[in-house]
């Protein structure tokens, strides 16, 4: 019946000083204790306070001081990330993070396909596998996909790009944390760098690059009998077979393609396609087959362009194989790399790159054109004029293509022409086997003279197709074929002479040697006149000659004269090369 004043707790570490602290009010229930060491376990009691004294002590209650740690950083892959089944994981636990007044002693991981199929029992990872780092501690495990995660019998062979969704909470003597946000990652191997990098366009400041899909199909083969380890294959299209002794059974084996190590059988992972396990008939070979697949089954994110080491673009569109590089500095060399992004990371890049510069190929060239033929020396030049544009890029080489005949038959490889490259006008030079005149063959070697090169010997009476490219450091541009006759115009005739005359028309007459055609049959003659003493003679062929595609007979009436009239005539032979020099005049 006496009256409730308040309360008398003391406290202290268990063996160690106690502290009364009285309570004056009857009213509180609560009591909040400082300044003690986290982790150390405290003894409470407590008796009750009236007007007519204190109470006996409750019993005393020890409590740990502290609470439950905190959640540690969310799981991400470790290194290397994938071996066989196996999926390295890591975590960390920042020091600055509370712990709750004592030391983590283990972790707890959770993973599970799919979300609420967790097992309610956590694989166990002791805080001593940790690594004390400068401001936190890490974490690294190797979890076995094909038995700690939940449902994986029935969902890790398969093709599904399915992954591994894990959950992890730290514990110490205190009590367990919250469990870290769920984390999908996928129990697969990073992708491989995309294959197929090549150039698709470019020009002084851009240049426009593709790649291929990032899968192949393979087709590997072991032809050692009873062994499975010893031989590197290469990768092939060809259906292959492994000749194993009678009845073996094949139940594990690797090869190795591009360097990249492919398992099969119980040594696979969720990264490669299966190969069940084969027991082949007696003297029959085993044929098998499996796909490289470089993305190993994990969805794939973005890809990432790179000029030289900077990035350049990331690209999220999974559909897009092409990116244009632009800003770039004229006539400039680059490497080009491109890398994927899946869930399980990002690939590495294509050893060496994509090299290409900022430029394209010169501008087509005019046709090279043919020259008179030299009949003194046997020599047939062409010439044309450098291409308009070098498109960016200095200018390497120029060659000159030769074929007979326009059947795509090169007579040989492209003469190279070593001062096609500065000559604003570029002359080559070809040689005749026979001299026209005396039938000799020339001494026909590479003439050095400035704007002047080539000896290749071609026939005479023979035509041909003159091929012309020019080279830069991006590549090639062809001017159109030019065809043509090795051979020169005629040679000139001896001066015509009189054969009959009236008032009004006078017929010429000339001699002509067949052997002064220079490799092309005579299309006709060509008649010039004057009009009269003191006046010269005319630049037009005489229209009423009417030779000049009738090469036979070698005369021919010229009508129009005058009557008294003192004429000067010349005569010329014309045939496909051109028209020959003109005879003496009569």
């Amino acid at each position: 019946g006496a009256r409730h004043k308040g309360y008398s707790l003391r406290f202290g570490e268990a063996g160690g000083a106690m502290t009364v602290v009285p309570i004056t009010s009857n009213v509180q229930l609560t009591y909040t204790a400082t300044g003690l060491v986290g982790g150390a376990a405290y003894v409470f009691a407590i008796s009750v306070i009236s007007e007519t004294g204190t109470s006996d002590e409750s019993a005393e209650t020890t409590i740990e001081c502290g609470t439950a740690p905190e959640a540690p950083d969310a799981p991400t892959y470790g290194t290397p990330q994938y071996q066989g089944t196996s999926m390295r994981i890591q975590w960390t636990y920042p020091d600055a993070r509370s712990q709750g007044g004592t030391a983590i002693t283990e972790y707890h991981v959770y993973a599970a396909h799919a979300a609420g199929v967790y097992s309610t029992t956590p694989i166990v990872v002791p805080q001593g596998t940790c690594v004390a780092e400068a401001t936190q501690s890490r974490c690294t495990f190797d979890l076995d996909c094909a038995t700690q995660v939940a449902d994986s019998a029935t969902t890790f062979a398969s093709a599904d790009k399915m992954p591994v969704l894990l959950r992890i909470a730290a514990k110490s003597p205190l009590g367990t944390s919250p469990l870290t946000v769920t984390t999908p990652l996928f129990c697969t191997a990073p992708p491989l760098a995309p294959i197929g990098l090549v150039e698709v366009a470019a020009d002084t400041t851009t240049i426009t690059f593709k790649w291929s899909e990032t899968t192949a199909t393979a087709v590997m083969d072991n032809d050692q009998a009873g062994t499975l380890f010893d031989r590197v294959v290469e990768e092939t299209d060809a259906a292959r077979t492994l000749r194993v002794t009678a009845g073996m059974t094949i139940q594990a084996f690797e090869v190795r393609t591009n360097d990249i190590l492919l398992r099969t059988g119980s040594m696979l992972g969720k990264d490669r396609a299966h190969l069940q396990t084969l027991t082949c008939v007696p003297s029959t070979p085993c044929t098998f087959t499996f796909r490289r697949d470089t993305l190993f089954n994990a969805p794939v994110l973005a890809f990432k362009t790179y000029v030289g080491t900077a990035l350049r673009a990331t690209i999220t569109d999974s559909s897009v194989r092409q990116y244009t590089a632009t800003g770039l500095e004229p006539g400039a060399q680059y490497r080009l790399y491109v890398t994927v992004v899946t869930a399980a990371g990002e690939s590495p890049r294509q050893e060496g790159g994509l090299v290409a510069f900022a430029c394209s190929t010169p501008t087509t060239p005019a046709a090279p054109t043919r020259r008179v033929l030299n009949t003194a020396t046997a020599q047939l030049p062409l010439q044309w004029t450098l291409p308009a544009s070098n498109g960016g890029c200095e200018l390497t080489q120029v060659r000159v293509w030769i074929d007979q005949d326009g059947d795509a038959q090169y007579l040989a490889a492209a003469d190279v022409v070593s001062n096609g490259l500065d000559a604003a006008v570029v002359q080559y030079t070809f040689c005749i086997h026979a001299d026209p005149i005396t039938g000799n063959v020339p001494d026909c070697e590479r003439i050095n003279s400035p704007n002047n090169g080539g000896h290749r010997n071609l026939e005479l009476g023979q035509y041909y197709r003159i091929g012309l490219e020019y080279r830069n450091l991006k590549g090639s541009s062809y001017a159109p074929w030019s065809v043509f006759l090795a051979a020169g115009v005629p040679s000139p005739m001896a001066a015509p002479t009189k054969r009959t005359a009236t008032t009004t028309s006078l017929t010429l007459e000339w001699a002509w040697t067949p052997g002064n055609e220079n490799g092309s049959p005579l299309r006709g003659f060509r008649v010039y006149r004057n009009t009269g003493p003191g006046t010269a003679l005319s630049t037009t062929p005489d229209a009423t000659c009417g030779r000049d595609s009738a090469p036979a007979p070698l005369y021919c009436e010229i009508t129009g004269l005058t009557s008294g009239e003192i004429y000067t005539f010349t005569v010329a032979a014309v045939n496909e090369a051109g028209e020959g020099a003109a005879s003496p005049p009569a």
